[in-house]
């Protein structure tokens, strides 16, 4: 967007076409020194009314005359104790100390993007103890969206004549609607269209799928009506989960998901970094919608790949032959928050640091059982994946019981449903249900804790059954001896 206007300095800030990062000593634990460690002001001064201020007239018409389209011009000023040019400019020539990312773009400068600046000419600037101006190539870069300006700060630890500490900081910057306006569709907008055309086949069969799963739920007197309906149901959705979603589609709901919403939350909000992959933006709506009518248990019980996964080795364990093995109770109930504390941990260190928050997510063992072959992945992978499948072939479901932070996240809003198993008052005192029940999700009073409860509704098809519930036995006994005290 051009402009014949020349702002000022105060006209620049409040424009909000730079943005200033500060590092303070005690952000690289050092002693107070009287001033900043850094003080870093940054902007595009590709527009005239912010370039030709800061650089001059001549020197910007120089430098973007010779800019090719998609390149842009970065001007950095700084302040401080230290440098943003670093040790690798002296020696090669590469700016380690700064970049910009944006998206999956990653710039870094060498000495042939960099030009030294002297002082802004812009009214009312103040004095910097060092300028440049650098060239942002590629062509992919976008001005008129948000992009991260990190500077990689460098201190002695004290540990040795040679030894250093490194800490990374970074802030966010957009320039202003004044200076830029994006032209033409968002190509963020472009990329999820393009992405839900390209599979909308899959999307009819997933969303068929899925809504057959909740119509299984939906007519809950039909498939509760015969524990062996109930049963054949619930193992052919699994199948299907496990080998269609999982193994073919590879089609698995991940913390990592909610993460990046948390991560949202406080930053911006992108609808197109979750509409980039239908499938997942598809089942995560169905999630949504079901967890809050019959709770976590519908995608966590039927319809979440790894845990059809964990519940079909459990079935072959008992089909084997194998021992089964359970906590005990006192025991249970403990390491049941586990998962809780694990959801907990994430989000925090998430939010602190993204990468390494990603990293501990691999707690869940998806990818090492339909991303990449677990045994081609690392020692600690792999023998992590192992052991959990072990203890699955004599233990149900231990992942998803006691670790699993995904099952976590959707078992605090699953809480309040709306819809749960059918109960009686002679619950409290029938024990039935409860030793059936492998989620161990029933309470000593008989009722259903809906954390715990994966919705595989056998209790309400034992509660329908008047050949297993007491209190229908007693009435169809009732029935029968009426009906033969009419045929006497």
């Amino acid at each position: 967007m051009q402009s014949e206007e020349r702002w000022s300095w105060e006209r620049i800030l409040d424009e909000e076409a730079l943005t200033c990062l500060t590092v303070t000593q005690e952000d690289m634990g050092l002693e107070d020194e009287g001033e900043p460690f850094i003080d870093l002001w940054f902007g595009l001064a590709d527009p005239p009314q912010v370039g030709i201020p800061l650089l001059g007239e001549h020197t910007w018409r120089y430098a973007t005359e010779r800019l090719v389209p998609g390149e842009h011009l970065l001007v950095v000023y700084g302040n401080g104790t230290s440098s943003f040019r670093g040790s690798s400019f002296v020696r090669g020539g590469t700016f380690d100390r700064i970049r910009v990312e944006q998206g999956l773009l990653n710039l870094m400068f060498r000495d042939l993007d960099y030009k030294r600046l002297g002082q802004p000419v812009a009214e009312g600037a103040p004095h910097f103890s060092e300028g440049a101006l650098f060239v942002m190539r590629g062509g992919t870069f976008d001005p008129g969206r948000w992009w991260d300006f990190i500077f990689l700060g460098s201190s002695f630890d004290l540990q040795g004549g040679f030894s250093r500490e490194f800490r990374t900081f970074e802030v966010r910057h957009r320039s202003p609607k004044s200076v830029y306006r994006l032209l033409g569709p968002d190509p963020e907008t472009l990329l999820w269209r393009q992405a839900w055309s390209a599979r909308s086949i899959e999307l009819g069969l997933v969303g068929a799928w899925l809504l057959l799963v909740a119509g299984v739920f939906a007519a809950r007197r039909w498939t509760t009506a015969s524990m062996k309906r109930l049963q054949r149901l619930h193992l052919g959705v699994l199948l299907i989960a496990f080998v269609g979603l999982g193994l073919g589609l590879r089609l698995q709901p991940s913390v990592t998901q909610l993460l990046t919403l948390a991560g949202s939350v406080p930053g911006e909000w992108r609808w197109g970094l979750f509409l980039s992959d239908p499938l997942l933006f598809l089942t995560w709506s169905w999630i949504a919608v079901v967890t809050l009518i019959w709770g976590r248990g519908v995608f966590c019980g039927w319809a979440c790949p790894y845990g059809a996964f964990n519940e079909l080795l459990y079935k072959l364990g008992r089909w084997l032959g194998l021992p089964r093995r359970e906590l005990p109770d006192r025991l249970h109930r403990k390491a049941r928050l586990a998962r809780y504390g694990v959801l907990a941990l994430l989000v925090g260190v998430f939010l602190v640091n993204a990468p390494t928050g990603e990293l501990l997510a691999e707690v869940e063992p998806f990818k090492s059982t339909f991303f990449v072959v677990a045994w081609k992945r690392g020692p600690l992978f792999f023998g992590w994946w192992l052991v959990l499948a072990g203890l699955s072939l004599v233990m149900y479901r231990p992942f998803c019981r006691y670790i699993c932070p995904l099952g976590a996240g959707l078992a605090l809003p699953g809480s309040f449903r709306l819809s749960e198993p059918y109960r009686r008052d002679f619950c409290s005192r029938c024990r039935i249900c409860t030793r059936g029940c492998e989620p161990r999700a029933i309470r000593d009073d008989g009722s259903i804790d809906p954390r715990e409860c994966l919705n595989c509704w056998e209790c309400e098809a034992n509660w329908r059954d008047d050949e297993v519930c007491p209190p229908l036995v007693k009435l169809r006994r009732d029935r029968e001896r009426d009906r033969e005290d009419s045929a006497a």
